[in-house]
This record gives C-alpha cells, structure tokens and sequence, in this order.
C-alpha cells in the first residue's frame, strides 16, 4: 500500500508525515457533537439526530483511537496522540507545536 510519503517521493518531492491524533472521552465527544462551534462549522451536524445516532453507531461499530498498525502503515515521521478532554484549542495547538518543533 502506498502511503503519502510514497506519493510524494514518487513525483519527485520531499515530504514530513506528522500525525497528530485527538482523543477526548466519551462524554465529552457527546458534548462536543451538539456545540454551536461544532453545529456552525460542520452542516451535517446539525440534524442532531442523526448526528447522535451516527456517533452512537460509531462508538459500538468502530475503533475509534488509531493502534500500532494504523501509525506504522502511514509511515510517519512524528505521531503524537493527546487527550484533549480537558485542554483548550490553544493548550493543544502549543503542545504539537513543541513536540514537532514547529
């Protein structure tokens, strides 16, 4: 399977994969699902719903946080995972910026 940086390469450009993967609670995905951000930005949101019935599908039918395997396949240069239940947009922001040294 090719990944990004295969792509890349293959046309002759040079690539950094950084992955970064946001994880939050249960809880907080439900809360997070119905927020006025989330309703304005995201229209396919706002049948709440469907909305809740898809993430419900989602939590019972799916992986949902990334394992091993899905890191390696990508063939990153960097991964960083952060829970950010509890941390604002900006905390988040700064913390990937100091781990990839943007």
């Amino acid at each position: 399977m090719k990944t990004f940086k295969d792509s890349a390469a293959s046309i002759g450009h040079q690539t950094k994969i950084l992955i970064v993967e946001l994880v939050r609670s249960v809880e907080e995905r439900v809360k997070r699902n119905v927020s006025e951000h989330r309703l304005n930005k995201k229209s396919s949101k706002r049948n709440i719903k469907w909305s809740q019935k898809d993430l419900e599908n989602q939590i019972l039918t799916q992986r949902i946080d990334s394992n091993e395997e899905d890191i390696r396949r990508f063939k990153a240069d960097g991964f960083i995972r952060i829970d950010n239940t509890n941390l604002s947009a900006r905390d988040t922001a700064k913390m990937i910026i100091e781990q990839f040294n943007l």
